[in-house]
């Protein structure tokens, strides 16, 4: 799970990486995506991994599972039996979040503000 840390403090869930934005910070309890920086894994899943994360500019730091219970939901195999239906649960774990850059928050602050559609529209 990739995690985002807001201005409360509170950790929210990342959408996706891009390789046009700044530099980005990934939290995972997998300690060794942290060291593979010079060293070597005979782990072809942690290789792969590390592999795809060097196309974006990401800095990689360890955060013991038992710290983020919260991703088990949508990382982890169903623990209990439930009756809600996959929709239901990613709904009720899962905020998204949208990266735009200057110029694209600019245009939709225009596009919702009233007074200014009426002089585009005239």
């Amino acid at each position: 799970m990739l995690l985002q840390e807001d201005d409360s403090g509170k950790l929210r869930l990342v959408h996706c990486f891009s390789k046009k934005t700044n530099e980005t910070e990934m939290v995972t309890d997998c300690q060794a995506l942290v060291y593979m920086n010079g060293l070597k894994t005979s782990n072809s899943q942690i290789t792969r991994w590390f592999d795809l994360m060097q196309e974006f500019d990401v800095e990689v730091r360890h955060r013991a599972g038992t710290a983020m219970a919260h991703v088990d939901a949508l990382s982890r195999a169903p623990t209990e039996n439930s009756t809600d239906t996959m929709d239901e649960i990613i709904a009720n774990h899962l905020e998204v979040f949208t990266t735009l850059t200057e110029e694209q928050y600019v245009k939709s602050m225009q596009y919702s503000d009233s007074e200014i559609m009426g002089i585009i529209n005239y």
